[in-house]
């Protein structure tokens, strides 16, 4: 990361109240990153609890999980499953892949003699495997599941097993996990067209995401300061459009300090309660260094950005007139100081 001319964190003038108090508590954090004074505890954050939640994926090797996320989904099933649930795969939309184990089957009585024929072969006339030694027959259920014990099952190898993505189908609406409460701001994604989805990650590596491609925030819980950093990446990357650039894929450690100091001073103003420690941890693992003065240094750095982000999403807020979004009549305030922890995008 480029390191430009650092400023000192004075209040800036004009702009409107809400705009003003947050910059307030933009530069209050920023100070005592500096000073070293952040002392509060880590709260822990939970994944969502969805009953209805029935993808197979969930049930896969967390090796596959990790597999069909990098492909881009959190969904994916074959062709069979999608017809159970009323959906069918687009024409010529290609498969994903995942791995999955060869075995070979054997009869553990003609095995304990080493008999050559202890394998066990399927005879299609009959629909079962069987043991040319010994004329043991087993139904295929008893054999995949190894439910019988007079089965000796071992991996022979790998295989690719191909999947479709979720997003490569049509049909019947998949049911959606949909919180008690929206978090405060959601009106401002509504307005922006974005959607917001609640799906745990199937990979378990983040509690939240955006994808700006598709516009979607995805969330993994209902803790509102894993939403204010999603909004905040969407809103940085209104603001990039702006002077015609992007978002950068992955972790960018300049966007990721952005997403996170926006959200530290959303989640304050909105009574969510205090993200301190945790915003101080997250910037020094983005800024590659231990010391403060890397955090102060990466923190000072991102202060114009933050405030164009905090800027729009305020703005917003404020015009849509929602009070959702502006957090009174939902039971939030304007200052926290609860602890809390978010994980990155």
């Amino acid at each position: 990361m480029a390191m430009g001319k650092t400023r000192a964190a004075g209040p800036r003038q004009g702009g409107s109240g809400n705009t003003r108090r947050a910059d307030l508590v933009l530069r209050r954090l920023v100070e005592e990153f500096r000073s070293g004074r952040i002392t509060e505890t880590i709260s822990k954050v939970d994944f969502l609890r969805d009953p209805r939640d029935n993808r197979p994926c969930m049930s896969w090797s967390l090796k596959n999980r990790v597999l069909m996320v990098g492909q881009g989904t959190f969904d994916a099933r074959n062709v069979a499953q999608w017809n159970r649930v009323n959906r069918r795969v687009i024409a010529r939309r290609s498969a994903i892949y995942i791995i999955r184990p060869l075995h070979a089957y054997s009869c553990a009585s003609c095995a304990k003699g080493a008999a050559r024929g202890a394998r066990l072969r399927y005879a299609r006339s009959a629909r079962l495997f069987e043991c040319r030694t010994c004329g043991l027959s087993v139904a295929p259920s008893a054999i995949r599941g190894g439910s019988d014990p007079a089965v000796l099952r071992r991996i022979r190898g790998f295989g690719c097993q191909p999947e479709f993505r979720v997003e490569d189908t049509v049909g019947d609406a998949l049911p959606e996990y949909a919180p008690a409460r929206p978090p405060p701001l959601h009106g401002v994604a509504k307005k922006w067209g974005i959607h917001v989805k609640y799906q745990v990650d199937p990979s378990g590596s983040s509690l939240g995401s955006y994808e700006a491609r598709s516009n979607t925030i995805h969330l993994g819980t209902e803790s509102p300061w894993v939403f204010f950093h999603e909004i905040s990446h969407a809103a940085d990357s209104m603001v990039l459009a702006r002077s015609g650039r992007a978002l950068k894929g992955g972790q960018d450690p300049v966007q990721e300090a952005v997403a996170q100091l926006s959200a530290c001073v959303l989640s304050e103003m909105y009574g969510m309660g205090s993200t301190r420690a945790h915003t101080r941890d997250y910037l020094r693992a983005q800024a590659r260094g231990t010391g403060e003065r890397e955090l102060v240094r990466l923190a000072l750095d991102v202060l114009d950005r933050v405030e164009g982000v905090l800027g729009l999403i305020l703005s917003t807020a404020q015009g849509s007139g929602a009070a959702a979004e502006s957090g009174q009549e939902d039971g939030h305030r304007g200052d926290g100081a609860r602890a809390g922890k978010i994980r990155g995008h």
